[in-house]
């Protein structure tokens, strides 16, 4: 994920270009990603258990791991041939609309970590429970992109 990242955003200040030949396939990528959100979902459970007595760092657990998981989105959609957007919101709107689904706990912390909502008065643990619900309908449509063996769209 990292080189089609420089692949799609680097630039070349001195020097011979040596990304442009670069070929990274989308079987990997489409892995990668899998690999990252479900060993992303078992930290975020350990945390839980970890962390349950304590609603300010849950909620700071939430916010850290959401940026993960929209990477992740973001080179999901890369890998449909879909346009490169950066903004998390943007991204999250795109994968729900190309993959027909929704991401409530995910759009609503957005909103928080952008600073446009505050926190719900409802439990942490409520809220880390509803936020690993996206997490786990995330990982069943990562289950439904199939394995590519052609590269990746350039």
């Amino acid at each position: 994920m990292e080189y089609s990242d420089i692949k799609e955003q680097h630039r070349t200040l001195w020097g011979e270009e040596i990304f442009r030949t670069l070929t990274i396939g989308g079987e990997h990528l489409r892995f990668l990603a899998e690999h990252e959100a479900r060993s992303r979902m078992l930290r975020l459970q350990a945390l839980y258990l970890e962390r349950a007595g304590e609603p300010p760092r849950l909620r700071q657990i939430l916010l850290d791991s959401l940026k993960t998981f929209l990477t992740l989105m973001r080179h999901l959609l890369r890998l449909q041939g879909k346009s490169d957007v950066q903004n998390y919101g943007e991204v999250l709107s795109l994968f729900e609309q190309h993959f027909h689904s929704s991401f409530p706990e995910m759009r609503r912390l957005i909103a928080i970590r952008q600073g446009v909502r505050g926190w719900p008065h409802e439990p942490a643990t409520e809220l880390f429970r509803e936020y690993l619900e996206d997490v786990q309908r995330f990982i069943s449509l990562i289950d439904g992109v199939p394995q590519q063996s052609s590269p990746a769209p350039q």
